[in-house]
């Protein structure tokens, strides 16, 4: 321990540091970073204001993450750290979401609470993928990825039910679907040709589209899956 030189350290080191870091997914080496949307790491080229890794969006030539209210001890003394990063110490806002921005070469980036800098903390995948699912879920990548289910309302116009495998921090923004999708109820399956996301019938676990095509039946039930197509999915947003 003696290399503990401060009350803020050897807190963290008695508590063993578990969920010290603020800032999720701050790991962007291949093996760690968690990556649904399939960034290619090319931030130069990217949108602004568009997110690539999980969590991280394009600023400029920076990259940032919003801290979600609540997520921080407001008013407080906080160190940001990281490779490719001076270790500085920052005040959390009094109230609100709270912008940290890091130049877009960093890695290993930690936001702790507290004047100092420790060593990166290291989420098990699994935990830090269902944080990151928290804000952003993209459904598919087989090709047959199962969505979820539905009930037809009229022959041309059909329900989508999916499931979430984390609860959203809010209803989502937006769910748009994209490839190629069908509807099974016997044969032959209903060929999907657009879906309209429905917010005002989702919840923060359960994600509703009307889906529209030429053959439904009135009543019918339904299941959803990737008609032999890899890049079918669905991409539900409820990022800040």
């Amino acid at each position: 321990m003696s290399n503990i030189k401060s009350l803020d350290a050897l807190n963290k080191y008695i508590s063993g540091n578990t969920g010290k870091n603020l800032l999720i997914n701050g790991d962007f080496s291949a093996e760690a970073v968690i990556n649904q949307r399939g960034f290619d790491g090319n931030w130069a080229g990217a949108t602004e204001g568009v997110y690539g890794f999980d969590r991280w969006k394009k600023s400029g030539t920076d990259i940032i993450q919003i801290v979600e209210a609540g997520g921080y001890k407001p008013s407080s003394v906080h160190t940001l750290s990281g490779i490719g990063i001076i270790s500085s110490q920052i005040t959390s806002p009094s109230s609100g979401n709270w912008a940290i921005t890091v130049v877009n070469t960093a890695t290993n980036v930690q936001l702790e609470l507290g004047d100092t800098a420790t060593d990166f903390e290291v989420v098990n995948p699994a935990d830090q993928l269902a944080r990151c699912q928290r804000y952003y879920q993209r459904i598919g990548g087989s090709t047959h990825t199962p969505f979820g289910w539905g009930v037809g309302l009229s022959t041309v116009l059909a329900t989508l039910y999916i499931p979430l495998p984390v609860e959203l921090r809010t209803i989502a923004g937006d769910a748009p679907i994209s490839g190629a999708i069908t509807a099974v109820s016997g044969s032959p399956p209903v060929t999907i040709t657009s879906g309209a996301y429905k917010p005002g019938e989702s919840s923060t676990s359960l994600i509703c589209i009307h889906m529209s095509a030429a053959d439904f039946v009135l009543n019918q039930l339904y299941t959803y899956r990737a008609n032999n197509d890899v890049n079918a999915y669905v991409e539900i947003d409820a990022e800040i």
